[in-house]
């Protein structure tokens, strides 16, 4: 195994046997362009319910516990759990808190593209 710097997204996507050969470094930003197109062609499919108001929890909303959130938003499960930012998401069990995916997928599509 012999790691490249040059290895794309789209390489990796067509040849998922790649990723042992990705430095440590260029690991982030192929996650974040991969992530970025993965959110857009969800945005790109079919409401379930295109009469439920958005960033609400639907039937077809799948609730996410902290650390998948954190993986999904790249934030820290402390900023999740107490920004205002991040309120949207929340979605209270109980004691447990989880976050919608759905929400948290719409933010990304609202917001695709800016800096």
């Amino acid at each position: 195994m012999t790691e490249r710097l040059d290895i794309t997204a789209a390489e990796l996507v067509a040849d998922p046997s790649l990723i042992g050969d990705v430095t440590p470094d260029r690991i982030p930003v192929l996650l974040a362009q991969v992530t970025a197109a993965a959110a857009a062609l969800a945005a790109r499919m079919p409401a379930q319910n295109p009469n439920t108001e958005e960033g609400v929890p639907t039937a077809a909303d799948r609730l996410l516990e902290a650390g998948e959130a954190k993986a999904l938003t790249g934030m820290s499960v402390d900023f999740l759990r107490r920004s205002g930012a991040a309120k949207p998401w929340r979605v209270r069990v109980g004691r447990e808190l989880r976050f919608s995916h759905q929400a948290i997928q719409d933010y990304i599509r609202r917001h695709a593209g800016r800096e």
